[in-house]
């Protein structure tokens, strides 16, 4: 077996043995309980929620496509995006290990060159790093005034800025003749042999640059809309506990307490990608933040079992389009394609 094939056992028999600690802790009875008084219809609601952002996400990156110059229909985007969500969701990577097939996918499926998938695929990022740090800023003003001890407030603004970091420093560095990407490279080649990847990768670089400065600067209506579909999907994410609530504990939550919930459920997400899917990791981190909102962790297992629910038709349809596509293919494509402009 395979270093990275044992490495994934290793993660997953890890993450099992976690999730039955921590269903155990919460006793499977009381979780059964509250799973029916969430009821049919409240898993129906997640599930709908659920698809129905990832499609918005879908939409966003569709938008961000055709900034590129890139005409592809809603079908075959949300075809390609699926498939990469459902092989990074599966693998420990920080939801990273699906984006090289989701570029070689979509570069394939539309005949488009791959620095401009790839453009598209980094600007998605900087939308998502940008409404992370927007949801946490709004959080610590909103929701931690003296709610949580002061090392996590600390802990929820240092995320923040992080990601405004982030996104900031992608976009300027994009419209930057010489961005900070190019002058680390530059300088790494310096004390390195003159390989032929360092020279693909700088040039690839740039290509990817120009096309980011394309789509900021040439094509910002559609740039806007993608931006407005992904707040829409932050929005329908935001709407999975206020429907958890209603249905499982029948309150509603107040601004605060979505705010304590939300910067919570961001901080602890960073540990999700130990396990495939975050599994265990995941319940273990709801558990905390039940338990900091006064709330029995029955409910915070029930929540993060549910919420795997509604994201197993996107993970589902995604391995079947797979499985259709197939992967190796995705790497032969490439291969044999090497001396084209797509990869």
């Amino acid at each position: 077996m395979g270093g990275r094939r044992k490495g994934l056992l290793i993660s997953a028999v890890l993450g099992l043995l976690l999730l039955g600690a921590v269903v155990w802790m919460a006793h499977p009875g009381d979780i059964l309980a509250r799973m029916g008084v969430l009821g049919a219809g409240g898993i129906a609601a997640l599930v709908f929620n659920g698809v129905l952002s990832f499609s918005c996400g879908v939409e966003g990156w569709r938008w961000l496509l055709h900034a590129q110059g890139i005409r592809a229909p809603f079908p075959s985007v949300f075809r390609v995006m699926s498939g990469g969500y459902a092989l990074g969701y599966s693998i420990p990577s920080c939801n990273l290990a699906g984006e090289p097939v989701r570029a070689l996918w979509a570069s394939r499926e539309f005949s488009a060159p791959g620095h401009k998938v790839v453009a598209a695929i980094v600007l998605e990022k900087v939308l998502l790093a940008a409404g992370t740090a927007g949801i946490l800023f709004w959080a610590g003003a909103v929701g931690l005034r003296g709610e949580l001890p002061s090392a996590l407030r600390q802990g929820v603004f240092s995320l923040a800025g992080a990601a405004a970091f982030i996104a900031g420093a992608t976009i300027v560095g994009s419209t930057r003749r010489n961005p900070w990407a190019l002058r680390c490279l530059a300088f790494a080649r310096r004390f390195l042999p003159r390989w032929a990847f360092l020279e693909r990768g700088n040039e690839a670089l740039l290509e990817v640059k120009s096309a980011l400065q394309r789509a900021l600067s040439g094509h910002r209506e559609a740039v806007a809309k993608a931006a407005g579909f992904v707040a829409l999907m932050f929005c329908l994410n935001a709407l999975a506990p206020f429907i958890f609530f209603a249905l499982a504990y029948g309150r509603i939550l107040s601004a605060e307490e979505l705010a304590v919930f939300l910067a919570l459920g961001n901080l602890s997400s960073l540990l999700f990608w130990l396990t495939p899917g975050g599994i265990g990791v995941a319940e273990g981190a709801y558990v905390g933040i039940f338990k900091i909102m006064g709330l029995p962790i029955d409910g915070a297992v029930t929540f993060a079992l549910a919420q795997r629910v509604a994201v197993l038709p996107v993970v589902a349809l995604g391995f079947f389009y797979l499985s259709r596509q197939g992967v190796i293919e995705l790497w032969k494509w490439r291969h044999g394609n090497a001396g084209s402009n797509c990869f």
